[in-house]
């Protein structure tokens, strides 16, 4: 499967929110074009982004309704521990290549986490076979699962393959 992530398709502005937003704006756009090219050669993509804007989602999964995507799988990533999120926070602000790098404290983090707009399942309206897993990377466990997917069980596998789960 190949990775697609926004992480390497732009740089960070943080001198004002406006040309974060706005570098944000272009690294998802660069991102959707890249998807576009892959689904439509029939190859398949892990697509890694935060995707706070049900735009940004619904373009990714227009893109998967267009190309026909026979699964589809969103896993939704948190912290469940507020000392590990300060931890890892400080670690982030620390690299300034990370969008969050000029951040005084951990308040402006959750000011933009606050910013998020949710996963309605509308969203996922008209795809064959998706699924929505919820990840807690601080406890190492996935919620409940009430749409149980193939995709969405290999993903939970191999995240328990990997580590990052604990095991039951």
């Amino acid at each position: 499967m190949n990775l697609l992530a926004t992480y390497g398709m732009g740089t960070f502005d943080a001198s004002s929110p406006e040309r974060l937003a706005r570098d944000r704006e272009v690294r998802y756009r660069r991102l959707f074009e890249v998807a576009d090219a892959y689904l439509a050669r029939g190859l398949s993509v892990w697509v890694e982004g935060n995707f706070p804007k049900r735009a940004w989602r619904a373009e990714v999964f227009d893109l998967a309704r267009r190309h026909r995507v026979g699964e589809v799988a969103v896993v939704r990533c948190h912290c469940s521990d507020p000392s590990r999120l300060e931890e890892r926070f400080a670690s982030r602000r620390a690299d300034r290549d990370q969008p969050d790098a000029g951040a005084d404290n951990i308040s402006a983090y959750r000011g933009s986490m606050a910013q998020f707009e949710s996963l309605l399942p509308a969203e996922l309206k008209g795809l064959a076979d998706w699924e929505a897993l919820d990840y807690d990377s601080c406890g190492g466990t996935l919620g409940p699962r009430p749409r149980p997917s193939r995709l969405g069980s290999e993903i939970g596998r191999q995240m328990l393959v990997c580590g990052f789960l604990k095991s039951a």
